[in-house]
């Protein structure tokens, strides 16, 4: 076994951040690096967990652990609730902001001691462990899946079911780091941006209506080819969600999602009204719980 870094310091400034969407968001230090984190997932315990060493990490939401204390033994484990860009897959290729997303795992957490808990399935389907990841300092424990997503380093991705106050907590903390541009969010025209047909598939979000009684969202097809929507999801605060039946968008054509009171037309989302009207962000996602687009207004 590798010698274990076994101190890990946090510290708090006195500054705490409020998003649009409620996430308090304080500051601490890991490995020397500073961050943000969401109070609400600051524990003082944890319950029903294993201690593990990181032995290895693959990419930025895959690493190996040594299981000391629990129930499996040395395993490739995948971060629950989180999706970083892709860097190993041998059927894609490198993605926007991947390779600092793998660094970043790298840093944080190659030889640390860490305390891993688990949700309603513990297995994917390649086999690998689904696991949360907690840092421990000073008596408190840290999530490593929140770090990821609130620093920008990951997407939110409820593609396996998870505890809701973590859900609510992972979308808040996307779109906090959306709104202020941190990590693969960010306007820095200096990072190397993806190509569109590498990310989009040609889908863009073109407008929503959110301040009359039939609110809708309209979903443009943007590309020189035909879409199957087939897949595809809406996501809005708080991880309201709409899956989009199997039609195909030709070049040029559009879909509204209509929701409110009065939501008329053919596709419906829900008689409940979705979008604020002061403001709010709406995500496409495509068929493997990728983000495609985000419209905020």
């Amino acid at each position: 076994m590798k010698k274990m870094s076994l101190i890990l310091l946090a510290t708090f400034s006195i500054l705490i951040v409020t998003s649009a969407f409620s996430l308090q968001v304080t500051r601490i230090t890991l490995e020397g690096t500073k961050l943000l984190y969401p109070v609400s997932l600051i524990a003082t315990s944890l319950k029903n967990y294993d201690v593990a060493t990181v032995t290895r990490v693959v990419d930025g939401d895959t690493a190996h652990l040594e299981i000391i204390l629990g129930r499996y033994q040395d395993t490739s484990t995948r971060f629950i609730g989180i999706d970083t860009p892709e860097t190993v897959g041998p059927r894609k290729p490198v993605q926007y902001f991947g390779k600092q997303a793998s660094a970043f795992t790298k840093k944080i957490l190659t030889n640390q001691k860490v305390y891993i808990t688990y949700d309603q399935n513990t297995r994917d389907k390649y086999h690998r462990l689904l696991a949360y990841i907690w840092l421990k300092s000073n008596g408190k424990y840290y999530m490593f899946n929140a770090i990821l997503v609130l620093n920008g380093y990951a997407h939110n991705y409820p593609y396996f079911p998870f505890k809701e106050e973590y859900t609510k907590a992972f979308h808040e903390c996307e779109v906090y780091a959306f709104e202020h541009n941190l990590g693969l969010w960010s306007k820095n025209e200096a990072l190397e941006k993806p190509k569109e047909e590498e990310t989009s598939g040609g889908l863009k979000i073109v407008y929503t209506d959110a301040t009359s009684k039939d609110e809708y969202v309209e979903i443009k097809n943007e590309s020189n080819h035909p879409v199957n929507l087939s897949g595809w999801k809406l996501k809005s605060d708080p991880n309201q969600w709409y899956f989009f039946p199997a039609i195909t968008l030709q070049h040029g054509e559009s879909i509204k999602i209509h929701s409110g009171h009065d939501a008329s037309g053919q596709y419906i989302w829900t008689r409940r009204y979705i979008w604020r009207n002061k403001g709010d962000i709406c995500w496409l996602y495509d068929p493997s719980m990728k983000i495609v687009d985000v419209y905020k207004y």
